[in-house]
């Protein structure tokens, strides 16, 4: 019966830690393939002319937008062109015009690749958002350009959206250091070499956490709140002084502590803090442990059967070798029993 209930606990322990792998793995893939239609402004600095560069995000815009959600709205704005585009769509299957306007699209020959917070500052009000989509912006830039940020408003702007930056530039120049801080954090900034660089994967990794953001309709200074129906700000469910926040604050805030930086940051300092990460980090610690401790359970009910079984084996052996004992002693009484009958017969 012991025996029985070890086997069979072991059994039910082994299913649940399977059960825990499959589950966990079948969330990530829904969340993986799961994508909502979103709000994409893309900004494109075409300033620098025909070079590798442009070539490279010509064709990552065309795969990209080609690949966008069905009836995602997009905005593409040029700076730097004699003729910028200003163009408007929903994204559908049917509709390809925009391909032309990206593939006949004339780049310009500034001398100062200059980038002017100001039109950033325009794009984003031109750019005209659903409240109930997430928005998400695209600044693709290249290893001549430069920004001109005149009180880091740029990058309070950017910070303020779900911002990919995408710099395009031959590996040597690495000037990934100036524009990284325009990111919503590292993951989101982008390099992409302008001659060996490839164009698919470049394209698979901003869809994929694109996808991720899609369900943040909110700023990241700010939260959807299903009862008042709209967005909160982040400060009324994070702290803004303490170190450890919430844990809501890190799935419904994940860019907070991002923003908080961008709005009192240092242009000599790198911040590459992941908040969302650690906290995730934590969350698999603590589901490490937990395998762990299910693990420690199970050998030592493997470690239990074992000895149960050996005692089982040792009980029966003895009780053989009690009846081989009692067979003998028999045996030898019935010897005994006839020797004295021939002599009694004698």
């Amino acid at each position: 019966m012991e025996f029985t209930v070890l086997i069979g606990t072991t059994v039910v322990i082994l299913i649940s830690l399977g059960n825990m792998n499959i589950s966990s793995g079948t969330k990530d893939a829904d969340e993986k393939l799961s994508c909502n239609p979103y709000s994409a402004l893309i900004i494109w600095y075409t300033g620098s002319g025909e070079d590798n560069s442009f070539f490279q995000q010509r064709r990552l815009l065309v795969v990209l937008i080609s690949d966008f959600p069905e009836n995602t709205s997009v905005s593409i704005v040029t700076i730097g062109a004699k003729d910028d585009i200003r163009l408007q769509f929903r994204k559908q299957d049917r509709i390809t015009n925009w391909r032309d306007k990206i593939l006949h699209h004339v780049p310009g020959t500034a001398s100062n690749h200059t980038l002017p917070y100001t039109e950033i500052q325009k794009a984003i009000l031109y750019h005209k958002t659903n409240s109930s989509e997430a928005e998400l912006v695209y600044l693709l830039v290249n290893g001549k350009t430069v920004i001109r940020d005149v009180g880091n408003n740029g990058i309070k702007e950017l910070r303020k959206k779900k911002t990919f930056v995408v710099l395009c530039e031959i590996q040597t120049e690495n000037r990934s250091h100036t524009w990284l801080k325009f990111a919503s954090n590292e993951n989101y900034f982008i390099a992409l070499d302008s001659i060996t660089g490839d164009v698919n994967k470049t394209k698979e990794i901003i869809l994929a956490r694109s996808c991720q953001d899609s369900k943040f309709v909110c700023d990241t200074d700010m939260y959807w709140s299903s009862d008042r129906k709209g967005c909160n700000a982040c400060t009324y469910i994070c702290s803004s002084t303490c170190k450890v926040q919430p844990e809501y604050c890190f799935y419904a805030c994940p860019f907070f502590h991002k923003y908080k930086l961008a709005n009192n940051i240092n242009k000599d300092k790198d911040y590459t803090s992941e908040p969302l990460q650690e906290h995730a980090r934590e969350a698999s610690d603590n589901n490490s442990w937990l395998i762990i401790t299910l693990v420690g359970i199970v050998c030592i009910l493997v470690l239990a059967t074992v000895a149960l079984v050996y005692k089982k084996k040792e009980k029966l052996w003895s009780f053989k070798h009690y009846v081989w004992s009692f067979k003998e002693r028999r045996k030898f009484t019935e010897d005994e029993v006839s020797e004295l009958n021939e002599q009694q017969n004698n």
